[in-house]
């Protein structure tokens, strides 16, 4: 009987290691779909909603241009998991007036909240109030008369044009394990705010929810934090 050549041994071999390799790939790829069928991981939903304006005051002095405001909302988180939490570190929400979209110049405030955590199939609900003085930064005459013409066209209207930033990191709970810290990448829109007078409530038929958009896909894990 013929004996296998060096040749035969390693085709053997070869077959016999990505065999293994092919084993391998596909319950890694059976565990990964058993644990989204299982698990179903949901991004969290956050949105800034029934925001009002008690005070909202434009003034100069010394060619220097102020902000005098006092801003109440509220930041509605959602877990919509019926399996993992969310714990959330340094939740920051700035408030910006007058914006574009790649320069958040005209910051007004931030409301911070150092730890929190939510668990599954939550509703998280926070009301913040921002009162002080912020400068606002123009940069020529030009900008000014656009700034003036559209604050006294909203004050007359009695809504402000808000937009809102809102940054965190976020650590997954899962039965007992805590998975990585994250920072995901939000883009939240604008909101309509009422100037109120008192606690009087005023219905906004507008855009009064601004909503964030919550892209884990941009997520990354961040070593340093951890």
């Amino acid at each position: 009987m013929a004996k296998a050549g060096p040749r035969g041994c390693c085709c053997c071999f070869l077959s016999w290691f990505f065999g293994i390799i092919v084993s391998v790939v596909v319950l890694i790829g059976v565990a990964v779909g058993l644990f989204f069928i299982i698990v179903n991981p949901q991004k969290m939903k956050v949105q800034i909603n029934d925001a009002r304006i008690y005070k909202f005051n434009f003034t100069e002095a010394n060619q220097t241009h102020f902000l005098h405001y006092d801003l109440e909302f509220n930041v509605t988180l959602r877990n919509p998991n019926r399996i993992m939490g969310f714990f959330y570190e340094n939740f920051a929400v700035g408030a910006y007036y007058q914006t574009d979209e790649n320069v958040m110049r005209n910051y007004v405030d931030s409301a911070f909240i150092l730890k929190l955590y939510q668990g599954k199939k939550n509703t998280t609900v926070m009301r913040h109030r921002l009162k002080g003085t912020r400068e606002v930064y123009l940069l020529d005459s030009g900008e000014r008369s656009k700034f003036v013409e559209r604050f006294e066209k909203e004050k007359k209207s009695g809504i402000f044009s808000i937009d809102w930033k809102v940054e965190f990191r976020s650590r997954v709970k899962l039965s007992a394990i805590k998975i990585g810290i994250f920072r995901p990448k939000l883009r939240c829109g604008s909101s309509q705010v009422p100037l109120v007078n008192g606690q009087k409530r005023v219905n906004v038929t507008s855009n009064d929810v601004a909503k964030c958009r919550v892209k884990f896909k941009a997520t990354y894990y961040d070593p340093s934090a951890a």
